[in-house]
């Protein structure tokens, strides 16, 4: 179907009846063969896929008969009609698998038939297809000279239909290759035939080629359909024709009869490739759009196309040079360009293809990088892959993604200093009031980002220069940490120093911040006076230890991984409180300082293991008391540390399961008894207390048993704790 004169949608048949194809010189070589990133495994799953779709069912072959009588009833006036009709119902059964673009060379005389066009994009697919289409026509042998047809292949004249003419090489092989392979047996060991020259081992695309036809045997070698003639007829393309178009000429257009519109991409592509120093070099921006084609290809979804990607990754290079080259008056102005930009298809407003490049090749580095390991997914879960180009970025992922993009813009040999930089980034997004309106702090992302490559620097150290400007990034427990790797001129102990504060943020700490393990390894030696201050100024400590913090953060997490043993502890401290008719936990236990103050207790009983300092701590409270003194405790949180001491260490049946109690009087529940002289007895819940009576003997939710009225529980407490 021809949409007007520059853009047909063509077979492959179509394709070649009309054109003999040739690669330029300046046309990257032919690289799918390598089958990077498994584009030929989802190359020819589509082909597998579309043949499975475009197969006329028994229902088609009913509805092309129903269209064949109603051309003998109607009149002739309406046969095109209805031809149009059946026309329209068989295009559904194609499989268009994109734009193909040309141009006419210098020595173009026009005859319309036959004529040489020069390949400027599509050259890795077409490709692929002439190797798919000689591959099954000698596998479907009653194909093979239909194939010698379709390309007009001339071995005396060593003339074919689509050819890497001006490649030496290449030509030959192409040249070889059909003349002396008649059998799939001729293929299979290539390499091996003495026609099979030393120096076609040694031509990049010769050795892609060569890798197509294996992997074309190894996919379809035992499948029984047959797939020339699909690929022949029903594989189409968008075959634009650079040299009809003018400039300013309308490219939104209708791509079929189901009024699908041209794919984004081709649009916006068209609309790049107007700009008049890209004309000057059409043939060199062509093969780089190629390129970027066949990286969006090879990171699409299963099944879907490679415009997501693509059209995705320009408008974040959209959106990255509107706010480094744009100023707004105010934040609300910004916020709602921002808004604008990501929420409507605005992907040209401020990129050419000059803007677009630099950006495409740092998104290639950190892919590549991510393939060699490069990065920690533990940290960065945005995870550097294909996954980004498969569905909708999230806006906090592009807080850490946007300024890594720019970031090697300005610095492709970062090396280490790229990963310290995304670590950084990628840590605030924990932070509370960053992760709940990230849309908000990309721009500020963006705004420190261009400032800081601006300045020419790589160590994310010395964005501590701009805390001014951007308090919320650059608090003062970021700024000691940027600090404390900046003093360290040694890179063995900075990468130690960074390892550290890193593991601690990434273990249940809130929202990424430590400084309670700072000030902890600065005051480890006052553990009863220690308060952890979220205000504390860090540019006071000047005796940090990493050596102490590292062992500070090692109990800090052995007690983190067993809270289970070391809640019951906290029960008569400040993380509970106790109002009216409940004794609840508070939240926030991670950077309670009863929590810390423990830690640090421990830190100064470290040869003792976990559960023996626990042990010992729970003795040294019973060995407070008598055994009057304990029965006449009326404090509520008292009571249940000392009930918890009894019921962990003595009745041995500790089978406490939630963390919250609500208070009854003992009086109005005979059945549950209390041992102290002011009698409450305690039923636990989750997250709201209400009275609930249905909660009786036998539930499991009580903490009070139905306790022998003659054992005497205080007199065995007391006598466990004075075991030593």
């Amino acid at each position: 179907m021809a949409i007007n004169k520059f853009l047909e949608e063509l077979s492959v048949e179509d394709l070649l009846n009309k054109y003999n194809f040739i690669i330029p010189e300046i046309q990257r070589e032919y690289v799918w063969g390598s089958n990077e990133q498994n584009i030929l495994d989802k190359f020819f799953l589509d082909i597998k896929e579309g043949i499975n779709e475009t197969s006329l069912s028994e229902e088609d072959t009913v509805q092309i008969e129903a269209f064949q009588k109603m051309l003998q009833k109607v009149d002739s006036k309406d046969k095109e009609n209805v031809r149009k009709l059946m026309d329209t119902y068989l295009a559904k059964k194609d499989m268009n698998i994109g734009f193909l673009y040309s141009y006419k060379p210098g020595y173009y005389i026009y005859n319309d038939l036959d004529e040489d066009v020069y390949l400027i994009d599509g050259q890795q697919r077409l490709t692929t297809l002439f190797l798919s289409l000689f591959y099954f026509a000698l596998k479907e042998k009653e194909n093979y000279e239909d194939f010698l047809n379709l390309f007009r292949f001339d071995q005396s004249l060593e003339r074919i239909a689509f050819d890497y003419r001006v490649r030496t090489l290449t030509h030959n092989f192409l040249i070889e290759l059909l003349a002396r392979c008649q059998s799939i047996e001729d293929l299979v060991n290539i390499k091996e035939k003495t026609w099979f020259l030393t120096d076609f081992a040694l031509d990049v695309t010769v050795n892609s080629m060569v890798n197509t036809l294996r992997k074309l045997h190894e996919f379809f070698g035992k499948d029984d359909k047959k797939y020339y003639q699909f690929i022949k007829k029903q594989i189409r393309f968008w075959h634009f024709k650079t040299e009809e178009t003018s400039q300013g000429e309308e490219l939104y257009i209708t791509m079929n009869s189901r009024g699908q519109q041209l794919a984004d991409n081709e649009t916006l592509r068209a609309s790049l490739f107007e700009n008049e120093k890209v004309k000057k070099q059409q043939i060199a921006w062509g093969a780089k759009w190629e390129r970027w084609q066949d990286f969006f290809w090879q990171n699409k979804q299963a099944g879907g196309n490679a415009d997501l990607g693509l059209n995705q990754f320009l408008k974040w290079v959209n959106i990255i040079e509107c706010f480094t080259t744009k100023q707004f008056k105010t934040k609300d102005e910004g916020e709602k360009m921002y808004k604008s930009l990501i929420s409507e298809n605005r992907l040209l407003d401020y990129v050419t293809l000059f803007e677009i490049e630099p950006y495409f090749e740092s998104l290639y580095k950190l892919a590549e990088l991510h393939k060699q390991g490069y990065f920690n997914d533990s940290y960065f879960k945005a995870n550097f892959s294909s996954d980004w180009l498969k569905a909708e970025m999230s806006q906090l992922n592009l807080m850490k993604l946007l300024p890594a993009i720019l970031y090697l813009k300005y610095n492709q040999d970062a090396d280490q200093h790229l990963n310290r930089f995304i670590r950084f980034f990628a840590n605030l997004t924990n932070e509370v009031d960053i992760a709940k309106n990230p849309d908000t702090y990309i721009i500020d992302a963006i705004a420190i980002t261009n400032l800081f490559v601006k300045k020419g620097y790589s160590d994310v150290a010395s964005i501590t220069e701009f805390k001014d400007q951007f308090p919320k990034f650059l608090t003062s427990e970021e700024v000691f940490k940027l600090n404390q790797f900046s003093n360290e001129t040694d890179e063995v102990k900075r990468t130690e120093t960074e390892i550290a504060f890193w593991n601690a943020e990434d273990f249940q700490i809130p929202k990424g911040r430590i400084g309670h393990l700072i000030q902890m390894t600065v005051f480890q030696g006052q553990p009863g006076q220690f308060i952890f201050n979220r205000q504390y100024n860090y540019q006071n400590i000047n005796d940090f230890n990493l050596t102490i913090f590292k062992e500070i953060f090692a109990l800090y997490k052995e007690a983190n991984n067993n809270i289970g043993i070391v809640w019951g502890n906290l029960i008569n401290s400040d993380l509970y409180i106790q109002a009216g008719d409940r004794v609840y936990y508070q939240g926030s236990w991670k950077t309670n300082n009863s929590l810390l103050r423990l830690i640090l207790e421990r830190y100064t009983r470290k040869s003792e293991s976990l559960t023996e300092y626990l042990i010992s701590k729970e003795r040294d409270f019973i060995k407070l008391y008598t055994e009057d003194g304990m029965r006449a405790e009326s404090d509520p949180k008292k009571q249940l540390y000392l009930y918890y001491i009894l019921h962990k260490r003595v009745l041995n049946k500790w089978e406490w399961k939630k963390w919250n109690f609500g208070m009854y009087d003992e009086d109005d529940y005979p059945d549950h008894d209390s041992l102290f002289n002011r009698g409450f007895i305690y039923q636990f819940y989750n997250s709201q207390w209400r009275y609930n009576v249905g909660y009786e003997a036998g539930s499991g939710l009580w903490v009070q048993d139905n306790y022998d009225p003659k054992r005497k529980y205080f007199t065995e407490l007391l006598t466990w704790a004075n075991l030593n």
